[in-house]
């Protein structure tokens, strides 16, 4: 994953193609000690809905490879934050 500015990131796809990305949501855990990138590749599923995929980075990495987000606690966190996003317009927070 390459993050060229705010709004756009590159993944490779399976077959090695780097993709164009818009990225939805950025949000720190401070208790995890994550950055988390919530993006999706403008793809859409059989009922109009955007295809979505998450990463985050561990704060303390010297690095920086984003993991995909893998944990169903992780994934309600994130839908939390969209449903705001998508009633109120903005972000409210926890």
């Amino acid at each position: 994953m390459k993050i060229v500015d705010e709004k756009k990131l590159f993944v490779k796809n399976k077959a090695g193609e780097e993709i164009e990305c818009d990225v939805i949501l950025r949000f720190r855990d401070e208790q995890k000690k994550r950055s988390y990138v919530v993006y999706t590749d403008r793809v859409t599923n059989e009922f109009g809905q955007l295809h979505l995929y998450a990463a985050y980075r561990e704060d303390a990495s010297p690095d920086l490879k984003m993991h995909p987000v893998a944990t169903k606690e992780e994934w309600k966190k994130i839908r939390l934050m969209l449903d705001d996003i998508k009633k109120s317009g903005e972000y409210k927070g926890d």
